[in-house]
């Protein structure tokens, strides 16, 4: 009979051999380098409608010449698909619990900026698929259809569907007409008007003077820096420069912010600006909106090692981000020092009402394609008579800016829920300073990544 150990040393002898031809873990310190040199060499082809800007723009060919266009016109399409999809199955071979917290944010922006390229191309070129069986109108509409809902996916970072979004946008209505109905029972209860109609008639001011607009918005600068204390770290801001805009139809905001000149315009038709809309624009346009937004993104010193790059996070822009972060802002106007009046208050609410039934109109202009009998009809039946006369000026503003209004609420909802769930898991030691520090120094990050990117990151 052998020995117990004369069997166990074959056995001990396999065993060593198995293990000496299982590959050798990697370090994480090999997993992050590898993962670097994939996130600075990703393939990024130039779009057709790139090119084709870059031509009408400046009047000269680019490096490509326009045999190669066409080729791109019929090849790309299917070329990117491809380069695409095996980019985002190479991102899922890296541990994402093995890369450091720079790395998993950049992992995270890749893959949603792939992805969202991908269902861009894909939703592009699905008039491949038109069905001659169907009527053409038919199916045209179901393409634009598809082609919008695509789109809200990019712009909310859900899944939502056409439904879902109307259902969305009427509980926004009815959360603004809650605030409007709290605060027309207090008006009501001082006996200073029957109805927030009344109310603006009789109290709202008015002003018809360019500078005292200027100075009235100037007014609530060391009202606002008095106060900023309680919701940021101290920052060193550049000064902004407020200046009056005349835009006739008011096709665009009625504020908007340059930040390369740090200037806030406010338009107006050279002959009444209500006073109503001065503390919220002034918080959304500048401190602490987006101009505070704009400074502290440009400098961040979240993960700059690879600023420039071309799927750096920190070159992605995100409407979403941007717009969502200048009305999640708004919220804080008592803590700011403002919304101190019932006009103010009344401002507030209004805007929140108009972005709430934008949610809506958008919706039906460009997926239910209505016309402007449609759009009217509707404005007269949901919002109060002070707000009738911005039928035109916002009928005109969402034809001309199709989504684009969705964003101030997506992106709204989407940093206070993350700041509910940072407020929920941190409890007492929850710093609303240091959340909306960390916040803009991630820069702009999508709808789709927002909570994981905050999370990755210390």
């Amino acid at each position: 009979m052998k020995h117990p150990i004369a069997i166990l040393i074959p056995l001990i002898a396999i065993g060593l051999l198995w293990l000496s031809l299982l590959p050798v873990p990697k370090s994480p310190a090999q997993i992050n380098a590898e993962f670097e040199v994939f996130f600075r060499t990703a393939v990024k082809l130039p779009s057709v409608e790139y090119i084709q800007n870059i031509i009408k723009k400046t009047g000269k060919q680019p490096v490509v010449n326009k045999q190669f266009i066409e080729k791109m016109n019929s090849e790309l399409p299917k070329q990117t698909v491809a380069t695409k999809t095996a980019e985002l199955n190479e991102i899922s071979q890296f541990r994402y619990d093995r890369l450091s917290p720079c790395n998993k944010f950049r992992l995270l922006n890749l893959k949603s900026k792939l992805t969202d390229q991908l269902n861009v191309l894909e939703t592009k070129h699905s008039d491949e698929n038109f069905d001659a069986r169907e009527d053409e109108n038919i199916e045209r509409k179901r393409l634009q259809q598809l082609r919008y809902m695509n789109k809200i996916k990019g712009y909310s970072g859900s899944n939502m569907t056409f439904d879902d979004l109307i259902k969305y946008g009427k509980s926004e209505v009815d959360k603004a007409l809650k605030g409007l109905s709290t605060l027309e029972t207090e008006i009501i209860s001082q006996g200073l008007a029957s109805s927030l109609d009344e109310f603006q008639t009789n109290y709202v001011n008015s002003f018809s003077r360019e500078e005292d607009i200027i100075e009235a918005f100037n007014a609530r600068r060391p009202i606002i820096e008095e106060n900023l204390s309680k919701l940021f770290l101290e920052y060193d801001l550049p000064p902004t420069k407020i200046v009056a805009s005349r835009k006739l139809d008011f096709v665009y905001a009625i504020g908007t912010y340059t930040p390369v000149r740090y200037i806030f315009h406010f338009y107006w038709d050279g002959e009444s600006f209500l006073g109503k809309d001065l503390d919220y624009l002034m918080i959304h346009e500048l401190v602490p909106g987006h101009h505070m937004q704009n400074v502290l993104i440009r400098r961040g010193t979240t993960c700059t090692g690879d600023k420039g790059l071309p799927n750096s996070p920190r070159s992605r822009y995100s409407r979403s981000f941007m717009e969502g972060w200048a009305t999640y802002i708004e919220e804080f106007g008592p803590e700011l020092g403002l919304f101190q009046t019932f006009e103010q208050r009344l401002g507030y609410w209004d805007w929140q009402l108009i972005r709430s039934h934008r949610v809506i109109l958008d919706a039906r202009l460009h997926h239910d394609n209505w016309l402007w009998e449609q759009f009217e009809s509707y404005w007269i039946d949901h919002l109060p008579e002070r707000l009738q006369n911005l039928a035109e000026r916002e009928y005109k503003r969402l034809r001309r800016m199709p989504l684009q209004t969705h964003t101030y609420k997506f992106g709204a909802d989407a940093i206070l829920k993350l700041r509910n769930r940072e407020e929920a898991r941190l409890g007492d030691d929850f710093d609303i300073r240091k959340f909306h520090d960390k916040l803009l120094r991630m820069g702009q990050v999508p709808m789709d990544i927002l909570e994981d990117s905050y999370a990755a990151l210390p």
